[in-house]
């Protein structure tokens, strides 16, 4: 499900591997000292080279990430677009699966017939 809470993450992607081409290392290496976030940006990466624009992902995750390898996304991300994304920030959609269990309490009696 899309929110207007999303961006396409291939955006933040491009940009962290471009930064990281301009500093002559590895995208991960930009992550340094920062392993919850180089585990968010190597799953991000895998998504968006799996399934491309397609990919969204919400605005304060996208933005952790990009101040964790030292960018900002109004630097990657077009004004308005990212102004929208902000302004629904706390909006969610909830995809859990939601499940009862049910338990039968027989006396010991019921049980041994």
């Amino acid at each position: 499900m899309l929110t207007r809470a999303q961006l396409v993450g291939a955006r933040l992607v491009e940009a962290i591997e471009a930064a990281a081409e301009r500093a002559g290392r590895e995208s991960a290496d930009l992550f340094a000292g920062k392993p919850k976030q180089a585990a968010k940006y190597a799953t991000l990466a895998r998504m968006v080279h799996q399934k491309g624009e397609r990919h969204r992902l919400q605005v304060d995750s996208l933005h952790r990430i990009a101040r964790a390898a030292g960018l900002a996304l109004d630097d990657i991300y077009d004004a308005d677009e990212l102004a929208e994304a902000r302004a629904h920030e706390a909006e969610r959609v909830s995809i859990r699966i939601r499940a009862y269990d049910i338990v039968a309490d027989l006396p010991k009696s019921d049980s041994t017939t």
